[in-house]
């Protein structure tokens, strides 16, 4: 498991923005967050694998439960695919304890809680926009936005994520995020709030933020806002850049 920790460095990181799995995989919009982060590689996942053939002469399996069976085979393709390219991948796990899952070749290297806003609604709101009717399991992410940071990373919080990520603590160190967001595809956000008190980062306008919400919100914007300690938001917010895959498996 350390050697798994050891090898999540920022050249994973950066090498995460090639061209991903090609099994699962398509090009799709560009855009860029207010930290200029690079353009975009968006990525939707739509798993082509056939779930597995049923024998002859088996029984009829209620429809719920071929669905069920289905997605978790497209899951398990979908992870074991980016298992093998040997860069970190994320999975969101909402049942019981809400959580994101960094994982590296299978493993899981790091376990992020989050403490859900809007309770079970809310996330199977955003569970069945992750979806999709192309019901993907694997979806990239298009932007990243970072609005409330601050400017000094405390030692501690360094010391915990450099470990996680194997980055010296000096790249660490531009910015401690408060509140951040990550976006898919179809207006799918995940809305991310640590316990940090920070300030507007340079060019923000919280004002002009705050109303961009409230209007998107009447034309289908689904929304998740989560919160989360802060050296597990550091970390989040370190690794998932566009194009940085994730995962969602049903409950």
């Amino acid at each position: 498991m350390l050697l798994a920790i050891a090898a999540i460095g920022l050249a994973a990181v950066a090498a995460m923005f090639s061209p991903p799995v090609a099994k699962f995989w398509r090009q799709g919009e560009e855009g860029t967050g207010h930290e200029q982060v690079p353009a975009a590689r968006q990525a939707s996942a739509e798993p082509t694998a056939a779930p597995p053939a049923k024998s002859a002469g088996a029984p009829a399996r209620p429809g719920a439960e071929r669905y069920r069976d289905a997605a978790e085979y497209q899951y398990l393709q979908a992870e074991l695919q980016l298992a093998a390219t040997g860069k970190p991948y994320a999975v969101f796990i909402w049942e019981t304890q809400p959580r994101a899952e960094v994982r590296l070749k299978g493993a899981t290297v790091a376990a992020l809680p989050m403490r859900v806003e809007g309770g079970e609604e809310a996330v199977r709101r955003f569970r069945d926009r992750f979806r999709g009717p192309q019901r993907r399991v694997l979806r990239g992410i298009l932007q990243k936005y970072l609005y409330m940071a601050q400017d000094q990373t405390p030692d501690s919080v360094l010391t915990i994520v450099g470990n996680v990520l194997n980055m010296d603590p000096e790249v660490l160190q531009r910015h401690l995020p408060e509140w951040f967001e990550l976006k898919w595809r179809n207006d799918l956000v995940l809305e991310v709030r640590a316990d940090v008190k920070g300030k507007p980062v340079e060019g923000v306008d919280l004002r002009i933020v705050r109303l961009q919400q409230t209007l998107r919100r009447p034309f289908g914007e689904v929304r998740l806002r989560v919160h989360m300690d802060r050296a597990d938001a550091l970390t989040l917010y370190r690794l998932a850049g566009p194009g940085f895959p994730t995962l969602s498996r049903l409950p």
